[in-house]
This record gives C-alpha cells, sequence and structure tokens, in this order.
C-alpha cells in the first residue's frame, strides 16, 4: 500500500476525476473549447471540494503543449510535467494567509509585467485571497483593470462575501458544491478498491456522513479509518471512531415514538447514551431517518426495508410534525443548559404527538413549535337525529333566516373556535349566510383555509345553529369583517374612556397647567 496519504495520492490530475462539480467543468470545457482569454477566475466554496485542484487543472491546460481534443493536459510534454512536479517557472502560487502584506503583492506584480520565456502565459494562483489586506487588494485591482495579455490571475477563497466587489466583478466566478453523500459514497468506494481495503457498506457511509460534502475530509478520514480497523472497515468500529450513531438504534427509537411506547422509547434513547455519543449527533441522526422517512411516504424511493416500515406506520403530517419538533430542538441546542435533556425533551415532545399517529383517524394540519395540532373531523353533511339522539345534543340555537354581516360580526367572537381558527375567520368578511351555504370574501392574497380547517369551523357552525353549510370563498376586498367590528368597537370604547377621562376634575387641572396629552392607549376600561 502507498505511503502517501489518499487525498494526496487521489487527488484529479485531470478534469475528468474531479468528483461532484459537472456544473463547473462545463463552463471551463467551453472557455478552453472556443479559446477564450479571460485575465482572473475566482473559485469560492467550502473546504476541500475542488477549488485549488481546478485552478491548477486550468493552469495545467493553459500551459500544454499538446492540449487534446477533450481539452484535457496530456500529461506527458515538458509543460505538464513541470506543473506536476511544481517547478513550473510562469506558474506562481502564493498562498495569501501568509503573504498579506502589501509590499508583497506589489513585489509579485511588478514581476507580472514582463512576458513569459517558456509559455503564452504567466498564471499566478492566490488562495485564500480573502486573506489579503485593504492594501494589497487595492494594488491587485490596479493590475485586474488593466491587465497584460499574457496574464491570468487564478483566486481561491472559502470566504467569498470577504473578497472586495470592485475584485469580483473583474473575475470569473465559479461556485463549488459541496458533494453529496451518494457520490461520495462511490468515490470512496472505487478509492478502497483500488488500495485494496475490504470494507462494508454501513462503514462507507458513516464516513461520508462525517465528511459533510467535503471530498477532502472523506479521504483524510478513510486514512484515518484504516489505521484504527487495521485495513478493514467496519460500521460498528467506525462508530466508535468517528462518535457516530449506529443507526440501528435510531430505528428502534423512532419505532417506539410512533407506537407511542414512552417506556420503551426511553430505553432506547438511554441505550444511546450509554455509548457515549455527541447528543448534538443523536437528534442530527433522527433528523436525517425522519427525512428518509417522509420521502419515502411522499416518493416510495427507499430500499430500506425498515425505512419502508416505519413510513407505512406514519401519518404524512405527523411524520413533517416530528422533523419540525427535532429541528427545533436542535437549533435551540447550543443555548440550552443541558444537553442530554435537551435531546429527551425532543423527544419527549414526540411522544406527546404520537397519538395522532394512531388508527390513522387524524392529520395534523397546522404545526409549530407551541405544541399545536389539529384533529381532522369527518362531518357528515346532512345529519339526521332521532328523537332520542336530539335529547343527547346540547341545545342549539335555531334559525330561520338570513344572518346578516353585522349579526355575525356581533356573534362571531362568542363561537367555541380554537386560535388558529378564530383568527383565520376573523379576517374573513361575512357575504352571505343560509342553511345550505356561508360564503366569505377574502384577500385576493390570502390563501383559503385548507379541509382540516374548514371542517372544524363547520362542526362548530353545526353545534351552534344546526345546519351542515358548504363554504365557499370569493377574492375581494374585506370592507368589515369581525376583526375589523372588533377593532372599530375598540376605538369607540377608547374614545369614549379618553372622554371620562379627561372630565375628571384632578386630570383636567393637570391638562391645563401643563398643556399636557393623553395617550389613548394608556386608559383602561377601569
Amino acid at each position: 500500500m502507498s505511503q502517501d496519504v489518499l487525498a494526496r495520492k487521489y487527488r484529479p490530475s485531470k478534469f475528468a476525476e474531479v468528483v461532484g462539480q459537472n456544473h463547473v467543468l462545463q463552463s471551463i470545457k467551453t472557455i478552453l473549447e472556443k479559446n477564450i482569454s479571460h485575465q482572473a477566475y475566482i473559485f469560492s466554496g467550502t473546504r476541500g471540494v475542488g477549488k485549488t485542484t481546478l485552478a491548477r487543472l486550468i493552469a495545467k491546460s493553459l500551459h500544454c503543449q499538446e492540449l487534446n481534443d477533450s481539452f484535457e493536459a496530456c500529461g506527458k510534454c515538458d509543460a505538464c510535467k513541470s506543473m506536476h512536479n511544481n517547478s513550473h517557472i510562469e506558474f506562481i502560487e502564493v498562498d495569501a494567509a501568509s503573504n498579506t502584506q502589501v509590499d508583497k503583492i506589489r513585489e509579485l506584480l511588478e514581476s507580472s509585467m514582463y512576458k513569459p520565456s517558456s509559455s503564452k502565459y504567466k498564471i499566478y494562483l492566490i488562495d485564500e485571497v480573502h486573506m489579503l489586506s485593504k492594501g494589497s487588494f487595492n494594488a491587485l485591482l490596479k493590475t485586474l483593470e488593466e491587465p497584460p495579455e499574457h496574464i491570468v490571475f487564478l483566486m481561491a477563497t472559502t470566504e467569498i462575501e470577504k473578497v472586495p466587489k470592485t475584485i469580483l466583478s473583474r473575475c470569473l466566478q465559479f461556485h463549488l458544491r459541496t458533494v453529496s453523500g451518494d457520490e461520495l459514497v462511490k468515490h470512496l468506494e472505487k478509492v478502497l478498491k483500488a488500495e485494496k481495503i475490504k470494507f462494508d457498506t454501513p462503514a462507507v457511509e458513516q464516513i461520508s456522513i462525517a465528511a459533510n460534502g467535503s471530498v477532502r475530509d472523506a479521504l483524510t478520514l478513510a486514512d484515518q479509518c484504516i489505521a484504527f480497523c487495521d485495513g478493514k472497515l467496519s460500521g460498528d468500529q467506525i462508530n466508535d471512531l468517528l462518535g457516530t450513531i449506529d443507526e440501528s438504534n435510531i430505528f428502534e427509537l423512532l419505532e417506539n415514538v410512533f407506537m407511542g411506547n414512552g417506556e420503551a422509547a426511553y430505553n432506547s434513547l438511554t441505550r444511546l447514551f450509554e455509548d457515549q455519543v455527541d447528543y448534538e449527533n443523536i437528534l442530527q441522526a433522527i433528523l436525517r431517518l425522519l427525512h428518509k422517512i417522509i420521502l419515502q411516504k411522499e416518493l416510495s424511493n427507499s430500499d430500506n426495508s425498515q425505512v419502508a416500515t416505519l413510513a407505512n406506520n406514519i401519518q404524512k403530517d405527523v411524520g413533517q410534525l416530528f422533523y419540525e419538533i427535532t429541528l427545533d430542538g436542535l437549533s435551540k441546542f447550543s443555548i440550552h443548559p443541558n444537553p442530554r435533556q435537551a435531546v429527551e425533551f425532543a423527544v419527549m415532545r414526540m411522544l406527546a404527538f404520537s397519538s395522532l399517529n394512531k388508527n390513522g383517524e387524524i392529520e395534523t394540519e397546522k404545526k409549530n413549535f407551541d405544541g399545536l395540532a389539529i384533529k381532522e373531523t369527518t362531518i357528515d353533511n346532512n345529519p339526521k337525529y332521532s328523537s332520542a339522539d336530539e335529547k343527547k345534543q346540547p341545545q342549539k340555537e335555531k334559525i330561520n333566516h338570513l344572518i346578516t354581516r353585522d349579526e355575525w360580526n356581533k356573534t362571531y367572537f362568542e363561537l367555541e373556535l380554537s386560535g388558529i381558527i378564530q383568527q383565520m375567520f376573523a379576517s374573513f368578511e361575512l357575504k352571505s349566510f343560509c342553511k345550505n351555504s356561508i360564503v366569505f370574501i377574502k384577500d385576493a392574497n390570502v390563501e383559503a383555509p385548507t379541509k382540516n380547517i374548514q371542517s372544524k369551523f363547520i362542526e362548530v357552525i353545526q353545534k351552534k345553529f344546526a345546519i351542515s353549510p358548504v363554504l365557499f370563498f370569493e377574492d375581494g376586498q374585506p370592507d368589515f369583517s369581525p376583526q375589523e367590528w372588533k377593532n372599530e368597537n375598540l376605538r369607540i370604547q377608547q374614545n369614549k374612556n379618553l372622554s371620562d377621562f379627561k372630565k375628571t376634575k384632578i386630570i383636567s387641572e393637570y391638562l391645563d397647567a401643563f398643556s399636557a396629552t393623553v395617550d389613548i392607549n394608556s386608559i383602561s376600561k377601569k
């Protein structure tokens, strides 16, 4: 086995070997194909995705003496060999992190005025360009404004926002994406097979997850894992080394949560804690598995039988509710005083809503982090009660006439509506109210309520008025909704309170003596 580390040994020497950056490669190929000369290129993206590598490959292609039809450097000519050995005199690589002073950049730029002796271009690669000082950027800008034809600048940065816009506007910008998990897994498998290292799929997947989209990190972790596992990579050993979580334990935890078995879920969580894994990693692992389950529920795209089984045993909206609960727990993890309690509380919150998943009767229509969930109830549009049934029903207000808009506004807030439903319908203006239908006017920019919310609203109307109407919503400009009626009455009451307040003798004297005014919102009915 080679003594070179994998990240160096498998660093791409051709454009075709670059992983996960097809959108950038296509642009570069077009530039080389049409022989378009640009004075500056800048590559941005997170660490280990190929910024510096792509810059060197462009330089290699520009220097190559026998560029082939695919616009890959031949790798055989003197220029390619000297580029490979980092000895090409017309390729200068600068580390901006250790050369921030303006004098060094000026010295570099002064030498750029001389034409190359052995190549068409003199190429400068400035790595971590965002580390340059303000004076250095100003010196570089002067050259970029009127560059000699023989100069090409290649720049790489992990923090593109720190590069002045005056510099960016004179460069071709290429943003490199993080590499997907599937692409990392394929690349790792290819490398491990070339190195004749035995491995199992869970081990490679764990490394790709820990790499978080970075090819270099994935290869560095693979090197570490090879040393730890003595040449054979297994999922269990990788979990121990990286502090990652065995996904089977997360499957067990969520299965118990879905069934509403609190004791079993807590026992599963305790076993995870005993493995001494990072608490934050537990929440991240739950999120990853919930993501797979939700996708399987919608798209049936998983080959994992356990994912398919869990997807069949959870309602769509409940799965999304659990995802948001976990995500909320993760977003507040850094400020929680006790990391273990943060994980436990997220699981307990999911268990609190596990009853929504029973018998397929309930779907969550509205979810938030305060635990709001609306239960969907099937409404019989034509209820018929026997005399015995009617005796069991609560007393209802019988109506034999149409309710006017003013009557509706006065009685609206007396209806037993839950907070979110009351708030939503309060903004709609009543157009007509009869036994079989209710028509509302809503703002054109506001979505009509979902079927779940409409069902809950009809249920309240049914109990109050003994009718089962169908709801209709027309786009328009609501002029006098229940909320506006309430606000108007509040203004009237406040004005009356203000008038009464000013009539008080001592208040009247103070107002006259100091030419004072009264804040109307500070006066209560008392």
